[in-house]
């Protein structure tokens, strides 16, 4: 006899709540056995005699691990909360987004495979039948070829809701993201459904999104939006959503074809096929997606309904939007209504709405007076260049650096770069610095050209936007083996104009079970005949700015221990030169140390630059006070090793890992 599963719920109020009604029917009802919550701001009433509320989860945890974590606490809290019940062995069921960006749903999967347990999204339109009877109508030819899936979503929020917490319309809170967004949030079940109409599931079937974002709130993130995903094969996914609707109205996800269309409107899963003058409808039930969930942990051969897998081209949606700016609208063009907590009407938006999905090119080519092409964006993914690889696991990956405004510096770049445990010890386009990138090499000063994205620093007057961002662009390998790969990439101008070629050699080995190392090494060669200087900011002035070379922007990071052998903290280490630097810290997932050393003597020549305070991040400095020079006869070389190790080591062992095998 199978017995009877156990959950627990992590956040009682909000959704939270919604979740705890049906918890507490199934409790009383003898179908499941509710047995904790979680909560920092204690019980409520309708949580059933008996079951304990704690403040944090891992109070919970430490007292009994339920076979499925329900987990409806803010977006921010979603990657902590589902990593600390997946490694303790629950299968979790986590509210929609997910997580809040492509950065954090890679280091949720990882954490989904390393630790063997199961995850359903809270997409709960999915648990119908409906979604895959509309796949069906539309397979079976029910509208002819298909030209555009449609989401449409006229709703209206007022101020109240975007004060009912701290993160609610916010992108970031304390230095982390959000992901609060009429796109991602509210309006997140249109967005993910209509993706999945379209069979779009993976990044690499997305060629590119553009974005058109608004907002009528005193907010930070989008109110009111237009997307256009682009695949590589197939139709377009075309969504039209505010918040700020005369009326709210039934959200709705169509595929329109040459000779009908069908729509779903999700909230009520119901059908209507139109072709012609001929309309019919189907209505559908829907399952629990905790229930389903449950299922699939009493039998792993059922197929979970919204799969963790099955979000990722959501997610690259998402990361799509929050890279994008928020452009306000003009005031004249929204009326208030004369209450206390007034709700807003954007004129005219339901037709606006309606004529750039019908148009499938946004509100501003559709003609909307309160939209501007300036607020259009276009993105695309990182497309994987290689990986590496150690025991069965993908511990780095370099991506092309496609997801790169022309701004912020496009390259190649390895990201995430992860230890063995699968924690993720890279960054990439942080908040306070967008235009850093992983593990990557790049320079400000290249022949009047900016390789590294940002302001360009100069003597006369500081940094500065100036038109002069080149990009760095891969051209293939010439040497791909098991523990190695060898790339060729061109440093190219905003002109486009050649400046220089890289030659980029990467090899990694197990340095032992809590550790990994790798030595880089990169040649730069001038595509002219002529030398070329190599500058950073402290080579035009900026004292202590000498950034550029091999740079490692670390993710958020607490308890920092930052040394060489003779150094200790920010201040001594940053402009030092030593045999190597090395950084222990507390990152999401748990602690870690990384270090670098110049594997020759040249590389050992140069200082550390370091970041502690201000951001996390090691590199070494090309040029620190004075340009460096490259020339066809003297081509520029750098080689490092770096260790990427689990816990807190010490010096002996830094110095110990560091080295390479024989």
């Amino acid at each position: 006899m199978m017995s009877v599963p156990t959950l627990a719920l992590v956040g009682l109020r909000g959704y939270g709540g919604v979740h705890l009604g049906v918890l507490r029917r199934r409790h009383a009802a003898g179908e499941l056995r509710l047995v904790g919550a979680v909560d920092p701001a204690g019980p409520v009433p309708e949580l059933p005699e008996g079951v304990p509320c704690v403040d944090t989860l891992p109070e919970l945890l430490a007292t009994v691990v339920p076979d499925v974590t329900v987990i409806a606490s803010p977006i921010p809290t979603h990657l902590p909360f589902a990593r600390l019940a997946l490694e303790a062995g629950s299968d979790v069921y986590l509210e929609k987004p997910p997580v809040a960006g492509l950065d954090e749903y890679d280091d949720l999967v990882e954490v989904v495979r390393r630790s063997g347990r199961s995850l359903q999204v809270g997409f709960q339109n999915l648990g119908s039948p409906a979604v895959p009877r509309v796949q069906e109508l539309v397979a079976g030819g029910a509208v002819g070829e298909v030209e555009q899936v449609s989401g449409l979503g006229l709703w209206n929020r007022r101020p109240s809701y975007y004060a009912r917490a701290a993160w609610a319309g916010r992108r970031m809170l304390d230095g982390r993201r959000t992901a609060d967004g009429v796109v991602t949030n509210p309006l997140a079940h249109a967005a993910n459904t209509a993706l999945r109409l379209a069979g779009i599931q993976r990044r690499d079937q997305i060629a590119g999104v553009d974005t058109e974002l608004y907002r009528v709130h005193d907010i930070d993130c989008d109110d009111t939006a237009w997307v256009r995903v682009q695949p590589v094969e197939g139709p377009p996914v075309c969504l039209a959503f505010t918040l700020a609707a005369g009326e709210q109205q039934e959200p709705t996800v169509s595929v329109r074809g040459t000779t009908g269309t069908v729509s779903l409107a999700y909230t009520a899963d119901r059908i209507e096929v139109a072709r012609g003058q001929q309309v019919e409808q189907e209505q559908h039930g829907r399952e629990d997606l905790v229930v389903d969930l449950i299922r699939h942990h009493q039998d792993p051969g059922h197929p979970l309904l919204s799969s963790l897998a099955a979000t990722e081209a959501f997610m690259v949606v998402l990361e799509a939007v929050q890279r994008a700016p928020v452009t306000p609208v003009d005031p004249a063009h929204v009326a208030w209504s004369d209450e206390e907590d007034p709700s807003p009407h954007l004129a005219d938006v339901e037709e606006w709405c309606a004529r750039a999905l019908a148009h499938g090119g946004g509100f501003a080519a559709a003609g909307a007076p309160w939209a501007s092409p300036e607020a259009v964006t276009r993105w695309r993914p990182s497309q994987p260049l290689a990986a590496v690889e150690l025991d069965g696991a993908v511990v780095a990956v370099e991506g092309d650096g496609g997801d790169v405004a022309a701004e912020n510096g496009p390259r190649p770049f390895l990201h995430p770069l992860r230890t063995r445990r699968g924690v993720r010890v890279t960054d990439d386009h942080p908040f306070d610095h967008v235009w850093h990138h992983g593990l990557s090499v790049a320079l400000q000063h290249v022949a009047g050209t900016n390789f590294w994205g940002g302001r360009t620093y100069l003597p006369e007057g500081g940094y500065q936007w100036r038109d002069d961002h080149g990009r760095i662009v891969h051209r293939g390998f010439t040497e791909r083996t098991a523990d190695s790969w060898t790339e060729e990439l061109e440093w190219i101008a905003r002109s486009g104009d050649p400046v220089l070629s890289e030659r980029r050699r990467l090899r990694w080995w197990s340095a032992d079970p809590r550790a990994w190392a790798f030595e880089l090494e990169f040649t730069l060669t001038p595509s002219g005949t002529d030398a070329v200087e190599l500058g950073s900011p402290g080579s035009h002035g900026r004292e202590g700015g000498g950034y550029g070379g091999l740079t490692w922007r670390l993710p958020r990071s607490t308890d920092v221990h930052l040394r060489t052998a003779a150094a200790t903290g920010e201040e001594a280490v940053h402009g030092s030169v030593a045999p190597w630097v090395a950084w222990s810290g507390t990152v999401e997932g748990g602690d870690v140390t990384l270090a670098l050393a110049g594997a020759d003597e040249t590389t050992a020549a140069d200082p550390w630059f370091v970041r502690v305070r201000d951001y996390p991040a090691l590199g070494s400095s090309l040029a620190w006070s004075s340009p460096a020079v490259t020339s066809r006869e003297q081509p520029l070389t750098r080689r490092f090793t770096a260790l990427v190790a689990d816990g807190r080591l010490d010096d002996d062992e830094v110095v110990g890992l560091l080295t390479p095998p024989a």
